[in-house]
């Protein structure tokens, strides 16, 4: 369930025979809570909440390893390519594996009992060799990875195993990129040895190229040379890897079994108002700066969860925290709360929650509000659950780093009681980006890729585009990589592409400043009087965007300066030199779209260019806006009962309306006053309060 547009406050007030008593109880399900970290990483926050007896420990639960297969059809040909190479978590990058040099065949008589990779990958691998076999002789195998970025640098870990044999058949890795490093390895017998190359920098193609030859303590007959997986670490923590072997023996996903860390909000921290759990610890053990501290307290533990949840692990789906309305065990109106502290104001969290009670034939929906820097909610119905659950997406922490979750009855809650549960919690986070749309004029053949040139942005591509008045790009795509209603649309177009560009520019990749289009007004290509003209449409009327061009031409000794008019609300311009250019940039702030919702740009000659061709460039355009601040969420808050008059103080943003709502069973809640803000606060008041109605507000 994603984030409702009713944005819920993140206080549940009520009246009790006549007075009104401020329980701060924020609305939110119970079951199961999980608190992660992005997805594709493994540095997420695992919570189980439930009994002593029953805490989850570290499990076998793991994320899946993808494979990149280098098989004899691809290893056995001068020419073998296998394009958008997948990292271990099955992301698709733009790195590439190219033979420049054959192997002669598979060898499939590598080890079964290697801890460091799956027998798959072990067993067999791609092999070379310098004397006369199989009707090949001198087989020096020699490959290349393609598309890497320049910037960056990469461990390569190599691994081959030859069992059944007494000589020495030690191969020599060289690597070469930016420079150059040899490792020996010698692959007799062999189980868990490994040779690595740490810290290689692609050369400035983007390219690391890896030569197999027999090492100097090779002294089998054929001087064999073997290799039968590499790994390739780039230096975000992201890996690829890659099984060279027979075409029938791939390596499938496999699922390993690394631990997976929980914590345990037992019974006595969740029974008590002021539990707390200091220094939770992602899934991968680390502890973290994170907290957990109650503000209001659960009932108690129910052990009748489910056992076969797929999602969890049964020592965490069989039992859970409750709260309730009625009386149970002694206590009513149980509305746990609870809040992470410790928060990093640079991430959004998502929480995904569960919960079961099984053997019940009523309706226990759990409400779970999550308030940060705004409030939502999702409702899960825990009644004889088993797979289900429920999350709320993207919640900022406030402004003390803290995320408060509050437990209520969903509006479909018919039990007597109107128990709730909470068995797990998962959190998930998400770097906070700032909107942004990155944009590489330049050659086809070197594009500007997430996972390959660029390891954090999504790129929007004009090549083909920009060399024709008609040319467009629809749908671009933001640095995050959601996809936009914008529209790139070319009016004139350019000449061509330049691609002697700078490659070590620390802005961009260097995918995306090596090459620039370009304009010109003398003759140049058969083409003159070329003033390249785009627009971006689809902006958001009212919106101030920012554009920030870069561009750069090496080996220039004279001005090649370029003039950018930004037209549309109104008319700015900038100018810039590529000549030599390495950082230098030229921008237009705050510029509204016009009534169209349009922003063009122009490029010309700026005043100080004085090439013969008055040639002009454009690399990388950046376009930057503020995204709309949401109202915030509303709080209440110092309730008062006084002269059969109700009221409290409403906080939340001024000039919004908030509608009052009540309830007095949680199945139903009626309007019971609409209020303007003319201030951050203001007290409210309601006539006739009723004895024992629960009130809260919300932003329509």
């Amino acid at each position: 369930m994603t984030k409702p547009t009713n944005k819920e406050s993140g206080l549940l007030l009520k009246t009790t025979a006549g007075v009104m008593r401020g329980a701060g109880w924020a609305l939110v399900a119970a079951g199961l809570l999980v608190l992660e970290r992005a997805p594709a990483r493994a540095d997420g926050f695992l919570f189980d909440f439930g009994a002593p007896e029953t805490q989850t420990t570290s499990t076998g639960v793991g994320t899946a390893r993808y494979w990149n297969n280098i098989t004899t059809s691809v290893g056995q040909s001068d020419y073998g390519w296998l394009p958008d190479l997948v990292l271990m978590d099955g992301t698709v990058t733009g790195i590439g594996f190219q033979m420049v040099s054959r192997f002669n065949g598979a060898n499939e008589n590598g080890t079964l009992g290697s801890a460091l990779y799956p027998a798959s990958a072990t067993r067999d691998s791609l092999y070379g060799n310098t004397e006369l076999w199989s009707g090949l002789e001198n087989i020096t195998p020699v490959f290349k990875l393609t598309g890497l970025a320049t910037e960056l640098t990469y461990k390569l870990v190599f691994f081959a195993s030859r069992a059944g044999v007494t000589d020495n058949r030690e191969t020599r890795y060289t690597v070469t990129g930016a420079t150059e490093a040899m490792v020996d390895l010698d692959a007799v017998n062999n189980v868990s040895g490994v040779a690595t190359v740490e810290g290689m920098a692609p050369d400035g193609a983007g390219e690391i190229t890896v030569a197999l030859s027999p090492g100097p303590n090779n002294n089998n007959a054929n001087h064999f040379t073997y290799l039968g997986v590499l790994r390739l670490d780039l230096s975000d923590g992201t890996s690829l890897l890659m099984d060279f072997g027979a075409s029938g023996t791939p390596t499938d996903t496999e699922e390993p079994p690394p631990p997976t860390a929980w914590n345990n909000i037992v019974t006595a921290v969740g029974i008590s108002d002021t539990g707390a759990v200091e220094g939770l610890v992602s899934t991968n053990g680390a502890v973290t700066g994170v907290g957990f501290q109650m503000i209001a307290r659960f009932n108690g533990a129910n052990t009748a969860g489910a056992t076969t949840s797929a999602v969890y692990p049964s020592s965490a789906t069989r039992d859970s925290l409750f709260g309730n309305t009625e009386a149970f065990s002694g206590l009513a109106n149980v509305f746990p709360q609870f809040k992470l502290t410790g928060l990093d104001p640079a991430y959004e969290y998502t929480f995904t929650f569960y919960g079961s009670r099984t053997g019940v034939g009523d309706n226990r929906e759990t409400r779970y509000t999550v308030t940060g820097a705004e409030s939502a909610y999702g409702d899960l119905n825990t009644a004889n659950n088993v797979d289900g659950t429920v999350t709320v997406a993207a919640v900022g922490p406030d402004a003390a780093g803290e995320i408060t979750v509050a437990l209520s009855p969903g509006p479909n809650n018919n039990n007597g009681n109107h128990f709730t549960y909470l068995g797990v919690m998962q959190v998930d986070t998400t770097p906070v980006r700032t909107p942004a749309v990155l944009v590489d004029f330049g050659a086809a053949a070197t594009p500007t890729v997430f996972g390959a040139g660029d390891l954090e942005n999504h790129w929007n591509n004009v090549s083909a585009a920009g060399m024709t008045d008609a040319g467009e790009l629809t749908d671009l795509v933001m640095t995050d990589g959601t996809v936009t209603p914008l529209v790139f649309r070319m009016i004139s177009r350019f000449n061509g592409v330049n691609e002697a560009g700078t490659t070590t520019s620390a802005l961009y990749p260097s995918s995306a400043t090596r090459d620039s289009l370009f304009g010109n007004v003398e003759s140049f290509n058969g083409l003159e009087n070329i003033t390249p003209v785009f627009v971006l449409a689809g902006l958001t009327a009212g919106t101030a965007y920012d554009l920030t061009f870069y561009a750069s031409r090496l080996g220039a000794s004279d001005q090649r300066e370029t003039r950018y008019t930004v037209t549309g609300g109104a008319e700015a311009v900038a100018d810039l030199n590529a000549s030599n250019n390495e950082t230098g940039t030229a921008t237009v702030t705050g510029m509204l779209p016009d009534a169209a919702g349009e922003i063009r740009v122009t490029l010309t000659p700026g005043p100080n260019n004085n090439n013969a061709n008055h040639f002009t460039y454009l690399g990388v355009l950046r376009l930057d806006w503020t995204a709309s601040v949401p109202a915030k969420p509303a709080e209440l808050s110092e309730p008062q009962y006084a002269n059969g008059m109700f009221s409290f103080l409403l906080t939340g943003t001024a000039g919004k309306n908030y509608v009052v709502q009540k309830t007095r069973d949680f199945a139903e809640w009626t309007e019971a006053a609409i209020v303007r803000l003319d201030s951050s606060s203001q007290r409210v008041e309601v006539a006739g309060g009723e004895s024992g109605a629960w009130y809260r507000a919300i932003a329509p």
